[in-house]
């Protein structure tokens, strides 16, 4: 995926000191394979995966901030049709370890106006099948900018909007040959309804551009151009533990697996 995991309210300020520990459930499935947006060939496949992070909020220069770690297990199989030479059918394992730094310069309570800036590294820290394409791990370094603006519209609306870029570093075994990828830029957006005091409901959209590949000196003209529609609801289960649960699915991609649904469902616990 070109883009990163955006959550509704992710971008949302807590106290100094508050920590919290999440865990992500996903249950995900995938159509291709995709060429210039044409499906070619009848491959489906089912992926599961596990993420638990960790999130410490501090100040920074007088300003709100947070660190935060996660780590990705998972699984993918092939479950009908025929992928491309290289591809793969299968991997397993835990995915690459992603630290995240966060600050605060507008922070606006009365107007309910907050803006943040992010950063994200992932390591690559995951075992790697340099056989085939498909793996938990990307074999390579990529670093994420994003602007996570959170606007206040009512009394029970809420709106969010997350630009970001992403930069990698060479991947020297692709498949046995050697791959750079141009940086990849997504904007994500969500409309929030608070129609309960406990209750929030959610609607979502994210577009994904760039990301063309040059392997061994080849250049490829396969930009993703994915669009990705969610639609979610969350609540309070305790003073201090939150879940929520999200669907999407893709309405459009240039290349590679289609997402035709995603669930994810997540638990947080604040303390």
């Amino acid at each position: 995926m070109a883009s990163s995991e955006v959550y509704p309210g992710a971008f949302a300020v807590a106290p100094p000191g508050t920590q919290a520990l999440s865990l992500y459930l996903y249950e995900r499935k995938y159509e291709g394979f995709y060429i210039d947006g044409k499906r070619f060939g009848d491959s489906e496949l089912k992926a599961h995966a596990t993420v638990l992070a960790y999130t410490n909020f501090g100040q920074t220069a007088g300003m709100p901030s947070s660190w935060n770690i996660a780590l990705p297990d998972i699984h993918v199989r092939k479950t009908s049709g025929s992928l491309p030479y290289g591809f793969g059918d299968t991997t397993n394992g835990l995915g690459d370890v992603r630290l995240g730094y966060t600050f605060w310069p507008v922070n606006d309570t009365e107007s309910g106006r907050s803006l943040a800036i992010a950063s994200t590294l992932q390591i690559p820290s995951a075992d790697y099948d340099n056989s085939q394409s498909l793996n938990a791990g990307d074999n390579r370094w990529r670093a994420t900018l994003q602007l996570g603006w959170i606007q206040k519209l009512s009394s029970t609306l809420t709106f969010d909007f997350v630009p970001e870029v992403s930069f990698y570093s060479p991947n020297h075994n692709f498949v046995g040959f050697g791959m750079t990828q141009k940086p990849t830029y997504a904007a994500t957006t969500y409309l929030r309804w608070r129609f309960m005091p406990i209750w929030e409901a959610n609607v979502g959209f994210q577009a994904n551009r760039g990301g063309a590949q040059n392997i061994n000196g080849y250049v490829l003209d396969n930009e993703r151009r994915q669009q990705r529609v969610f639609l979610g609801l969350s609540t309070a289960l305790s003073k201090n533990i939150f879940t929520g649960l999200r669907y999407s699915h893709d309405t459009s991609i240039g290349y590679e697996l289609k997402t035709t649904s995603d669930l994810v469902l997540n638990f947080h616990y604040v303390f």
